[in-house]
């Protein structure tokens, strides 16, 4: 079962991220090179990262042969692994001590917790 159900979770995964992913290289390079804009590059990059990641991992919830714990577990690693180094290189906030990144860190952890918690009494009920 698990086997068919990751199949079937792939292949539209794979193809949403392929396409969002190639949009945000494509107008990123545009941005760089075409109009030598390196700060709205960056931006476009780091934010079509984050728009790829979330992309990718949320269907993981569409996996229902694993937990909810065990779904959430990826979810968050895979969310942790991608926008936490995006978050750290784009600029967006200001790394200048060990307490900046630890406020990142909590800011990304209460915007993850958020988000799952709107997610669950939104679709605790679906089948």
């Amino acid at each position: 079962m698990m086997k068919n159900e990751l199949k079937t979770f792939l292949k539209p995964t794979l193809r949403r991220v392929i396409v969002i992913l190639s949009i945000t290289l494509l107008l990123s390079a545009f941005l760089y090179w075409g109009q030598r804009d390196r700060f709205n590059a960056r931006n476009v990059l780091c934010t079509g990262i984050i728009i790829t990641a979330i992309a990718g991992a949320w269907n993981i919830y569409d996996l229902n042969s694993l937990s909810l714990i065990k779904r959430s577990l990826i979810h968050f690693l895979l969310m942790a692994i991608t926008i936490l180094p995006t978050l750290l290189l784009s600029g967006w906030f200001p790394i200048k001590t060990f307490g900046d990144i630890v406020l990142m860190i909590a800011i990304f952890l209460f915007s993850g917790l958020l988000c799952w918690t709107i997610g669950y009494l939104a679709f605790r009920n679906k089948k």
